[in-house]
């Protein structure tokens, strides 16, 4: 959503709590992200992120991050806009 402010550090339901990383370096074995690939906020999946921005009409296109190796990733969200 256009509100995404970080990545949680556990899955968290709506009902509940917990942490969020805004910004800074995050490591996490089991990823297998690409090393200097952007991740966009998933407009086909809630919570998940992706290297293929949205597509779909109307879709806000969230830029989260950028993989540093399969294990590191820095987060920097950001709105890029939103899809025409």
């Amino acid at each position: 959503s256009i509100k995404t402010i970080g990545l949680a550090n556990t899955a968290i339901s709506n009902t509940s709590s917990g942490d969020i990383q805004i910004n800074g370096e995050k490591v996490k074995t089991g990823w297998g992200l690409t090393a200097g690939t952007l991740y966009y906020l998933s407009d086909s999946t809630a919570g998940n992120i992706t290297d293929t921005p949205p597509t779909t009409p109307h879709s806000w296109v969230i830029e989260i991050g950028r993989a540093l190796s399969a294990t590191r990733f820095l987060i920097n969200p950001r709105v890029i806009g939103k899809k025409a």
